[in-house]
């Protein structure tokens, strides 16, 4: 299953860690700075990788929630049927670092994957893989 992974340009080493901890689950993940080449229409690659990932890892920091590519990609996710119990936002940071007043509301509804040190990504990785298998059964 292909994972959109959501996260700000700050927080790349962040994202690359969790794309390597997904697929050591069997997952495939879609990162835009590894699939977007230089010279290619960032907007449209970017719009392929969503419509074609069937559930989304957000990795949520300081510096992502005021990111407007952050909340337009939730939104798209949160609306788009594939993605049904597939987002998965990652709480990256000491509880309360970061402002969930800037996502979209509906997010509070969601099972929040706390990380408070980015060195240990790889739980979020696993609890996704989890959570992906569980549905996948359902």
């Amino acid at each position: 299953m292909r994972v959109f992974i959501s996260h700000a340009y700050q927080d790349v080493e962040i994202a690359r860690a969790l794309a390597e901890a997904l697929s050591q689950h069997g997952l495939e993940p879609w990162l835009a700075d590894d699939c977007i080449a230089p010279g290619e229409n960032y907007a449209r690659v970017l719009a392929d990788g969503l419509e074609s990932s069937q559930a989304m890892a957000a990795v949520l920091t300081p510096w992502s929630v005021s990111a407007a590519n952050i909340k337009n990609e939730l939104s798209f996710a949160l609306a788009h049927r594939a993605y049904t119990r597939r987002v998965f936002p990652i709480l990256i940071g000491p509880p309360g670092s970061v402002a969930m007043g800037k996502l979209p509301w509906i997010l509070e509804k969601y099972p929040m994957l706390q990380i408070e040190d980015p060195a240990k990504i790889a739980q979020a990785a696993a609890g996704i893989a989890e959570a992906l298998s569980v549905a996948a059964a359902a």
